[in-house]
């Protein structure tokens, strides 16, 4: 027999003297694709009388737009649901057979809606440093994950944080210690770089190994990538490392003949997108008064 739990949540804000308030969004529902049951719901909204209109944003959640006409002396938005706390097993998932390997890649299609979500926040130093300390050896998907939550378990302790908002990844490693939501926001900002694209660089060291490991091995690991797969990851690396990308654009060029014609294309894809941001730095310091 499974465990009901009967939630109540308010909010209330008080004014003085009594004002005219705009349309409100209240986001106090779980969403449809929510794994928890929810048994009951009810939204309750004061003053009386008020017009409460439900919408649903991109994702999917629900957004309650309320309106009070006139002035008010407060408004108090009351949540009551029942939920049940039945067990769910985190691991009952199907991985596409696509995927079960690390490192994969998305089809053209997958990549492009993921984009937004695969973007690295920009000066995030200690991210990037963090990132050369992963295991990245051939692994499964699901094994590559998991170590990568036992390591950030082990690397970050847990602390009771009460001030509002949430740390940036780099606070959150120089500190060595975050609530849950502080973890949970390095695990996003850490699994963004190594996603479809950027995930190539960083998992096979075709870029930040490539003048170790010898030029026509590293960059052979990007035969099976389109040329605009290929140069969208090195517009990646340049945000992340330009000096990493400068050092693989000169060694490319002595790259000896006999390589594939995608790993051709992509030494030429390296030094197009360096010609073009010396071309924009040279630019912005004639324009430099």
């Amino acid at each position: 027999m499974t465990l009901n739990v009967a939630l109540t949540h308010q909010t209330r804000y008080r004014y003085r003297p009594p004002v005219s308030i705009g349309p409100q969004i209240v986001r106090l529902r779980p969403a449809p694709h929510c794994r928890t049951p929810i048994l009951a719901y009810s939204l309750r909204i004061a003053p009386v009388p008020h017009f409460l209109n439900w919408q649903q944003d991109p994702f999917g959640n629900f957004l309650a737009r309320v309106l009070v006409p006139g002035e008010t002396k407060e408004l108090t938005v009351t949540v009551d649901l029942i939920s049940d706390m039945a067990a769910i097993n985190p691991f009952d998932f199907f991985v596409e057979e696509s995927a079960v390997s690390y490192p994969f890649t998305y089809d053209l299609a997958l990549a492009d809606e993921l984009e937004p979500y695969l973007r690295p926040l920009p000066g995030e130093v200690l991210c990037d440093d963090y990132l050369c300390g992963i295991d990245r050896s051939g692994k499964t998907t699901i094994d590559f994950v998991t170590d990568l939550n036992r390591k950030l378990s082990r690397d970050i302790g847990y602390r009771v944080r009460l001030e509002p908002g949430v740390q940036t990844p780099t606070e959150t490693l120089a500190n060595r210690s975050g609530s849950c939501r502080d973890s949970g926001w390095l695990l996003v900002q850490l699994l963004r770089p190594l996603g479809p694209l950027a995930r190539v660089a960083v998992a096979s060291g075709a870029f930040a190994g490539v003048l170790g490991r010898g030029v026509g091995q590293s960059l052979d690991e990007l035969a099976r990538f389109s040329s605009e797969q290929v140069f969208e990851l090195a517009r990646f690396v340049e945000q992340v490392s330009p000096e990493a990308l400068r050092r693989v654009a000169s060694a490319v060029s002595a790259h000896p003949p006999g390589a594939s014609a995608l790993t051709v294309a992509a030494a030429l894809l390296l030094m197009r997108l360096m010609q073009e941001r010396e071309a924009a730095a040279s630019e912005d310091r004639a324009a430099a008064p």
